[in-house]
């Protein structure tokens, strides 16, 4: 979902989160159209989805005074977009797993951040590095000897 927000910027191009979430859900469906059979496809859609809802339009440009205004206004958002995530994932997770983890937001929490910063921002950062035969395994290798075991290493 990365990608398409990306190119956008680069073509330098306004687009809504609505087509920028269509036009991943295109390239996914295109490179692996078995994937609308996997609970992960559902629910990363649908938690993107309430991010992009949670964060349109609602940003607010008034600079807050001091550090401590900063952090609680950042704190604030983070929990908005958190209860957003967790409200519009628990009736998929009922229907998909038919339970509900009580400590699922608190993960979240915790996961989102991580991959959306540190995971992304590594794994970018070792394809963009890449040439040749490491480039073709770093960037979409599914295999032990590709891009997994790069990650994994990157993310240490």
């Amino acid at each position: 979902m990365i990608g398409p927000s990306r190119f956008a910027m680069w073509m330098r191009r306004a687009t809504s989160s609505s087509r920028v979430l269509a036009i991943a859900l295109f390239i996914v469906i295109a490179i692996d159209p078995w994937a609308v059979l996997d609970a992960g496809f559902w629910l990363s859609f649908t938690a993107v989805g309430a991010i992009f809802y949670a964060t349109s339009g609602r940003l607010r440009w008034r600079t807050a005074r001091g550090a401590l205004a900063r952090m609680r206004r950042a704190l604030h958002d983070a929990l908005r977009v958190q209860w957003a995530v967790t409200l519009r994932a628990r009736p998929l997770t009922m229907l998909l797993f038919q339970q509900v983890s009580l400590v699922s937001p608190l993960a979240n929490a915790i996961a989102i951040p991580v991959v959306s910063f540190v995971v992304t921002a590594a794994r970018a950062r070792r394809c963009a590095g890449a040439r040749g035969s490491s480039a073709r395994g770093c960037c979409g290798s599914r295999t032990p000897r590709g891009g997994t075991r790069r990650l994994a290493r990157v993310a240490r």
